[in-house]
Parts: structure tokens; sequence; C-alpha cells
């Protein structure tokens, strides 16, 4: 198997909803991907070059499993742990054959989508004592407010850089009172007129709605540029999936991750 750029190509494989949003934003060259491909198109694995990992094809490949102790591994065991995903579930049985050093577990995931067609465009206030604002130049300029590190590592983690992030994405901060990032909503795996989601908030101010005002002050802005939304979330995390569902995402699909763990 080679080592490759992302191309369309890569689509006939990966073409499930969970995957296909992710896999035309590697191609439009937003997110960060090593792509390993057979001479014949057939088979595919690619490296966020973090913690995610997508395979595709035929899992039973000779040189798969060549590939990744040999080229993927040493560069991925040092993250602890991958989360891979599939283009089905009954691909799970090939991971212990792939990975046969690595602990492994499963756990479902929940794909929702919103069009910008059924946003709420409703004006609303973020709770009091906190508001909502714009990611731009400014705010990841500004190196010493509270809470830059954590943003500027997340849009680092799902971009190829943050130039790239404020030409062809955008995002959503809650601050408070002192002026500190407490609640994050970012684009990520941007395509045209397409985007996934990614948003945290910090564990001193949860529940109390900062992560709905941050994600509707985000579907809002994703409606004017029209853009479709996917929130990708673990299925037992009922605060994620709470969420979406609030500010109107409906379920595509529920699908199954693998988590693989590292021995070092």
């Amino acid at each position: 198997m080679q080592l490759t750029h992302p191309t369309s190509q890569l689509l006939k494989l990966f073409n499930q909803p969970h995957l296909e949003f992710v896999v035309q934003a590697m191609i439009e060259g937003n997110s960060p991907a090593m792509v390993w491909m057979d001479d014949a198109g057939e088979t595919a694995l690619i490296w966020d070059k973090s913690h995610c990992l997508y395979l595709a094809g035929k899992l039973h490949h000779p040189r798969l499993q060549e590939t990744i102790t040999t080229a993927l591994l040493p560069l991925a065991c040092p993250f602890h742990l991958l989360k891979i995903s599939l283009t089905s579930d009954e691909q799970a049985g090939n991971i212990p054959l792939l990975f046969p050093e690595c602990r492994q577990e499963t756990y479902p995931r929940s794909l929702f989508r919103l069009h910008p067609s059924t946003v709420n465009r409703t004006a609303f206030e973020a709770p009091d004592g906190f508001q909502t604002q714009l990611i731009d130049h400014a705010l990841l300029d500004d190196t010493q407010r509270p809470g830059h590190t954590n943003l500027v590592e997340e849009i680092e983690l799902c971009w190829v850089s943050l130039d790239r992030f404020l030409e062809n994405g955008f995002g959503v901060c809650v601050l408070d009172e002192a002026g500190t990032i407490v609640c994050r909503c970012t684009a990520e795996y941007v395509s045209p007129q397409v985007c996934g989601v990614g948003i945290a908030t910090y564990e001193p101010v949860m529940r109390r709605g900062l992560a709905t005002a941050a994600a509707q002050a985000f579907v809002q802005q994703a409606a004017e540029r029209n853009w479709t939304v996917y929130w990708d979330s673990w299925t037992s995390n009922l605060p994620s999936v709470r969420v979406a569902q609030k500010v109107g995402f409906e379920l595509v699909t529920n699908y199954n991750a693998v988590l693989i763990f590292f021995n070092n």
C-alpha cells in the first residue's frame, strides 16, 4: 500500500453518512490526513495525525497489516489510543487481526444532521453573566486570554492550520464576565456548504445552558452561510445528544467505533 494524497477516489470507499463529509474535508485540504491506498483502489486507511483512524475496503488485504505495523504505528503510538471508524459494523472483526497487540473496546456513536432551512432563526441571549462571540483574528491573537490555549489546540487538532480555519471555517465562543473562554463550538471537517461541529464546555460551568447557547449561535451562523451541519457523538453522551436535539438536529444513523489502546 502506498502513501498518497487524499483524492475523490476515496469517496467510493468512504461513502457512508458518518464518513463521507469527513473524507471530503480531507480532500478539500481543510482537515489533516495521511492516506495509504492499494494500487487497485480497493482498500484504504486514513489517519488524521491524532486520535482518529478510518478504514475501508478489503480489510483482509495482505499489505494492510504490514502498512499499519511499519508505517502507521510508529507515528500513532505516542497518542496512546486510536478511535477507528469503519464502513460497516461487520468489519470490526478484522481489528484484532490488524492490531494484535492492542486492547480494543467497541462503543456506539450517533450521527445527527441539521439542514439550514430548519434552523431556528429566533434571536436568543446567553445565560446571565455570559456572552457569545464569534471566533476571529482578534480572539485568536489574544494569547493572554484565559482559555485561549485550549481553543487554539482544538482548532489545530481539526484543521491543517489556524489560517485555514479563519479562511474556510468559523466558530463561536462563550465568554464569562472576566472574558474567559468557557465554552467553544467550532466548525470542523469543512467542505463546500457542509461541516461537522466540535463543542466543549469547561467543567466548572457545565449544566448552565452554555453548550446550548453556543450551539444555537453556531447553527445560526451556519444557516446564514447555507451550510448543512453534522453532529457526531458517543451515543452514551446524553448531554451532547440532548443539546443536539434541543437546537434541532435529527438522527441520521447509529454506528459503532472501535477504540484501540496501545501498551506503551
